[in-house]
């Protein structure tokens, strides 16, 4: 993950573990065709593992307040 993405989900406390085994489902899919070379089903794979983790922050983030300029200020240095 990149270090923007980690400071989100620390900073807001995001809590992955109830989707802890769709993750590493996703982890082993994606590492079983990479290792048959099948660039197309791994990129499918890390699409939909990505689609799901934005899901699931979207749905924890609609319960919670998030204050932009804050975000936009500590993470202006990151790129």
């Amino acid at each position: 993950l990149t270090l923007r993405l980690r400071l989100f989900i620390s900073i807001l406390q995001l809590d992955y573990s109830p989707a802890s085994d769709r993750i590493v489902s996703d982890d082993r899919s994606m590492f079983r065709a990479l290792s048959r070379a099948d660039a197309k089903t791994a990129i499918e794979v890390w699409r939909g593992k990505v689609d799901n983790a934005v899901r699931h922050m979207a749905g924890l983030l609609g319960r919670r307040r998030f204050d932009q300029e804050l975000w936009t200020q500590l993470t202006r240095s990151l790129g």
